[in-house]
């Protein structure tokens, strides 16, 4: 083992031993400097070492560098040089100066001092000292450094030079001067490249741009600033800050082209001028002869100033006015885009796009007036000597006007809209233009264009167009008032501060009636003056039916109208005239007087007047309306309504009509009744009762023009009395119902198309009488005692209740006579008596499981049923594989119940994820077993048989079975036996999260399953397990997913197999 070892080592060896003689022996010898001449040479001595000392023409050589001077010291045996007068260096293209050097040749590092200079064909570098490095071509520079290139100047402290990659770095109160462009970059470390002078900035670099006069331009400073030649921009990232005479800037990060005058700001960008704040997610500043031009402010612009104004003053003495106090305002204009144009350095106008809005504080005299709020999809700015004179408001325009709470011209804040905008600051003057429209107070005026004039505090409204014919165009000027109708017009003048106006060419309506005036003048707030008035109920503009006209006109708001002289028109010609008239005009006061009516025209009724009447109030406790109708072709149709009420106790109504059909073809009669009356006879018994009757069933689809009433399909009528009794768990409630087909007698008009068919014509219910107990305890606590010290038989609950129910339904039925069906009318009365008591408890056991218990009896009662018939020898009687029954009228009873047990518990799982703003997650699980039971009442129970069903066998001595439950309100007897047990589980997924101190619980998903088994069937007991899962995606967005699963298989050819 250990020769083996030895071997190894004795090869290792050997091989660094060979691989080190290969490489001495491939390695080039390295050369030494060489003297090629000088004049004069000594050997002397300096500081006790032999040294040559050469005069002279001095010419050295090491390679292809050659050094030549006046004066050499040649340390030969240290491999060192030291040069003196007229150095020159020279080195391919490469040629250095000084006045003193050394040269270490074994380490090819060069010392020049004094008046030192490096040239290698693109630059030249000048300092006091220099270390220039050889074979790297790398050069140190120290003390007044300069850096000469073709189009710029390098000025530092310290430089380093890579003559291969033309790359300066220079370090310590660094400058680039470019002259060309009038620009100087400043910083601790710059880095630059002569051959793409491309630079890169560091350490508190910062750039001046100098005007063509020599003054400072503007001062951009940065973490890092990089120049690019070639592209003719410079970027500045980190902290960048400008400095111009008008105005400064920040942002992340700034781009600058220089021939574009363009600068590009990213990164919050923010931007101070004239006490104005801009700010937005991106900016760029244009400027032109180094004047800036514009400004465009992208994505969330905001535009902000601040600035002070006065607050009136109340004496008139010059030392009030000058201490008068002063209030900060703050104006803001906000958008998706803003673009700020300027000239000669000023402001002249901003261009605000998307969702733009303006903030604005009016003032006069720099006195502070109010604000003025607008929005639109564009707002427009211009300005006239840094004040803006001008604002336009285009798409979807919207503002406010709020004034000061000191100005005292004006007391009501100013909304108003439309398309367009103009507000012309200097005039103190608004245009709106189309859809416009302007809210003061209760007051609100719409029309095409809308002339605002603020000082006067007046309203000029005109159509856009020529008036148009429809006067409920929003071309049209109309005048809104609260309480009132609108006056609309051709033109309109309205002053906000008076409420006085004038409508030229005006309308209005007035409850049921239109008005109509040459014009319309507003004397107040209730007063109205018209002149050339017509005042009509119809309701077509331009030529009505029927009108009266007046030269002159008062309206009186909810009081009267009064009219002199005074004739009555139907089309166009004059059948009455009055000297005057008074007409009445309360609004939706009620007062007696007269009902204007209406006209119309239909191609069955031929030409009509309808609703001409009378309404009479004589005081607050009812009223009656009574109208007429006239058809030209059927006659005269009288209604009736009457409202009576008295409060606490009762009200309701009575309304009907009367129809006399003499102008038709089958002259006839005929009437409609409806009544309501609610009545509080007692704080604990009240009635209530609706009643719907017509002496035809086709009335309303014949004579009606509500279209409600001819779509109706049924009449429902009914009356309610209810008593509780304070203090008791007893309540007994009383209904009489019934329901009309209007439909049945035209449906019977067709024959029938099958044995036994059916239509209900009328289901009444006279009456059913309910008394019912709610749930209470058996043993109830006793008095004053908690909750918690209660016993188990105190959770025993019992609930009561009884019905009395007695239907009658008429009804055609389809029954085969001499072989042809036929309608014939039944008219069939049924009753029963049911009884309910219920019994449930639950119980708290071990502290989590909570315990449920639940029993049910019901009892039935009827007096009247069906019995099979049987024949003599005590058969039953089959008739078209039928039991033959026969009507029994005797007392019958049945009883039926069921009874569960359940329980339940709840499990928590509280998770603690902190992850954003969510801090923990709760998981309720809650199991829940159930057990029920519901025996099966056609068969034996436990021995015991209830006797509900008739057996017995048919003359063929089959076996026949009858349930004389069955067609009774009771129903058939439950049948089939069913102990079933259930499972369900039941989870909830909850989360808390947090946001600065708001807690907030949150629903996250809830997610249940459940199955049962029933043990009394005969096969497939397990029933599919149901699964749901919901969580609120939103507010109003739920998802919600169920599934269903089967414990058995489906096979689809069982059946066709055994077939």
């Amino acid at each position: 083992m250990n020769k083996e070892k030895t071997a190894c080592y004795r090869f290792i060896l050997s091989a660094l031993v060979l691989s080190l003689i290969c490489g001495s022996l491939s390695a080039k010898p390295k050369e030494k400097l060489r003297l090629i001449g000088a004049d004069r040479l000594e050997q002397t001595t300096r500081n006790g070492v032999a040294v040559k000392k050469l005069t002279g023409n001095v010419h050295f050589r090491k390679g292809v560098v050659d050094l030549v001077c006046e004066l050499v010291y040649w340390f030969e045996k240290d491999e060192r040089a030291d040069f003196y007068r007229n150095v020159y260096v020279t080195k391919e293209k490469q040629v250095l100066q000084a006045d003193t050097l050394s040269y270490f040749a074994a380490d090819e590092i060069i010392l020049a001092n004094g008046r030192t200079s490096f040239n290698d064909g693109e630059v030249t570098l000048t300092a006091r000292k220099l270390k220039h490095y050889v074979d790297d071509d790398i050069s140190e520079a120290r003390g007044n450094v300069l850096l000469q290139g073709e189009n710029r100047s390098v000025i530092s402290d310290y430089l380093i030079y890579y003559s291969t990659a033309k790359k300066a770095v220079a370090l310590q109160n660094a400058v680039i001067h470019d002259p060309g462009r009038n620009t100087s970059l400043y910083g601790d470390r710059l880095v630059y490249f002569s051959n793409t002078e491309n630079i890169e900035a560091s350490q508190n670099p910062y750039i001046v741009k100098l005007d063509s006069t020599g003054k400072e331009n503007f001062r951009i400073k940065g973490d890092v600033i990089k120049g690019y030649e070639d592209q003719g921009h410079f970027i500045s990232i980190g902290n960048v800050k400008i400095w111009r005479e008008d105005f400064s800037a920040y942002s992340d990060e700034l781009e600058y082209f220089d021939s574009l005058e363009v600068a590009d700001m990213s990164g919050k960008p923010k931007v101070f001028r004239d006490g104005q704040d801009l700010s937005g997610e991106r900016m760029k500043l244009h400027l032109k002869n180094e004047m800036l031009q514009s400004l465009f402010i992208y994505d969330n612009a905001v535009a902000s100033s601040r600035s002070k104004a006065y607050l009136p003053y109340n004496e008139t003495d010059s030392a009030s006015v000058a201490n008068r106090d002063s209030i900060r305002v703050y104006d803001e204009i906000t958008g998706k885009m803003m673009e700020i144009y300027f000239r000669d350095g000023k402001t002249d106008s901003i261009r605000v796009s998307g969702m733009a809005s303006s903030y604005y504080n009016v003032t006069e005299d720099s006195v502070i007036q109010g604000v003025n709020i607008a929005s639109g999809d564009t707002v427009v700015m211009k300005f006239f000597d840094k004040r803006m004179n001008r604002i336009t408001v285009i798409g979807g325009s919207e503002g406010r006007y709020i004034p000061d709470k000191t100005n005292t011209g004006m007391d009501t804040t100013v909304v108003y809209s439309g398309e367009r905008i103009d507000y012309h600051l200097n005039d103190k003057r608004t245009y709106l233009y189309q859809q416009s429209s302007i809210q003061s107070g209760d007051m609100r005026l719409t029309a095409g264009k809308i002339q605002i004039e603020w000082n006067e505090n007046l309203l000029y409204a005109y159509p856009i167009g020529p008036a148009p014919y429809d006067s409920l165009s929003d071309d049209l000027p109309t005048l809104y008032q609260s309480g009132r109708e609108p006056f609309s017009g051709d033109e309109m003048i309205y002053n906000i501060k008076t409420k006085k106006g004038r409508i030229v060419e005006g309308k209005t309506k007035e409850e049921d009636g239109y008005y109509y005036g040459e014009n319309i003048s507003k004397v107040n707030t209730k007063e109205f003056y018209v002149s050339n008035g017509v005042y009509t109920t119809c309701d077509i503009e331009d030529h009505p039916h029927y009108h009266f006209k007046s030269k002159k006109m008062k309206l009186i708001h909810r009081d009267k109208i009064i009219a002199r002289p005074i004739v009555f028109y139907i089309q166009d010609i004059p059948l009455l005239a009055l000297p005057f008239g008074i007409f009445p005009n309360q609004g939706g006061r009620r007062h007696s007087g007269w009902l204007m009516p209406t006209y119309g025209e239909s191609g069955q009724d031929g030409g009509n007047i309808r609703g001409l009447g009378y309404f009479w109030a004589p005081n607050d406790y009812y009223d009656l309306k009574l109208t007429m109708d006239f058809y030209d072709r059927v006659g005269i149709v009288t209604r009736y309504a009457t409202r009576y009420k008295l409060r606490y106790v009762f009200d309701g109504s009575i309304s009907g009509r009367y129809t006399n059909e003499f102008l038709s073809d089958y002259a006839k009669r005929e009437w409609t009744l409806n009544v309501r009356h609610s009545h509080k006879l007692s704080p604990t018994m009240r009635l209530s009762a609706n009643g719907s009757f017509v002496s035809s069933d086709d009335l309303y689809k014949r004579m009606s023009y509500n279209q409600n009433d001819r779509l109706k399909q049924q009449l429902i009528s009914n009356a309610t009395l209810s008593k509780t009794w304070p203090g008791k768990p007893y309540s007994m409630s009383m209904t009489l119902n019934q329901t009309t087909n209007l439909q049945a007698q035209n449906l019977i008009e067709t024959a029938p198309t099958s044995d036994g068919q059916k239509i209900s014509y009328v289901s009444r219910s006279l009456p059913n009488i309910s008394f019912s107990r709610s749930s209470k305890p058996i043993i109830p606590l006793k008095s004053g005692a908690s909750a918690s010290s209660g016993k188990w038989y105190n959770t025993i609950y019992f609930s009561l209740s009884s019905q009395l129910r007695n239907n009658q339904n008429l009804s055609y039925r389809a029954d085969s006579i001499n072989n042809s069906l036929q309608w014939e009318k039944q008219d069939i009365s049924k009753s029963a008596i049911t009884h309910n008591i219920s019994m449930n408890s639950s119980q708290k056991v071990l502290k989590f499981i909570t315990l449920n218990q639940n029993m049910s009896i019901q009892e039935g009662w009827i007096m009247d049923y069906e019995m099979p018939a049987l024949d003599d020898s005590g058969a039953f009687i089959i008739e078209n594989n039928k039991i033959r029954t026969d009507p029994v009228t005797e007392f019958k009873a049945r009883h039926t119940g069921n009874i569960s047990f359940n329980a339940q518990t709840k499990l928590y799982g509280m998770f603690p994820i902190r992850i954003g703003a969510l801090q923990t997650v709760r998981h309720v699980m809650t199991p829940q077993v159930g057990v029920s039971y519901r025996p099966d009442f056609t068969k034996e129970i436990f021995g015991w048989n209830p006797g509900y069903i008739e057996t017995g066998v048919d003359s063929a001595r089959k076996p026949w079975r009858y349930d004389p439950f069955s067609g009774t309100l009771l129903g058939s007897t439950p049948s089939g036996e069913s102990r079933s047990m259930t499972f369900s589980l039941s989870n909830i997924f909850q989360a808390k999260t947090k946001r600065g101190d708001e807690e907030k619980k949150i629903d996250l998903f809830t997610m249940n399953f459940s199955t049962s088994h029933n043990f009394a069937a005969d096969s497939l007991r397990w029933s599919p397990i149901s699964t749901s899962i919901r969580t609120q995606l939103s507010k109003n967005l739920a998802l919600n997913i169920s599934a269903s699963h089967n414990f058995y298989a489906y096979r689809s050819r069982e059946w066709n197999d055994e077939w």
